[in-house]
């Protein structure tokens, strides 16, 4: 047992490397359109195709919007710190 606890431990002090690109970002789009779907089938309360597509929809373009302005101001403090 505390074999697999140093292994464990190990991974979380040395991380493995997991090559990222600009491209990656876009695994975001499917987790918030799962995101949406999700906690629009929660919250509605009369679950009516139409509307409910129309919400989620709303939802995905809010939190989309959201990240992209949350990366932009992080770019931007990124930019006066002189890190970029």
């Amino acid at each position: 047992m505390w074999n697999s606890c140093y292994i464990l431990a190990e991974l979380f002090s040395q991380p493995l490397y997991v090559p990222t690109r600009a491209l990656s970002l876009l695994w975001a789009l499917p987790i918030c359109l799962s995101i949406a779907v999700v906690y629009k089938a929660i919250k509605l309360e009369t679950m009516r195709p139409g509307i409910f597509v129309r919400e989620v929809l709303l939802l995905f373009v809010t939190i989309i919007g959201f990240l992209g302005m949350v990366a932009v101001a992080l770019l931007g403090i990124a930019c006066l710190a002189g890190q970029f």
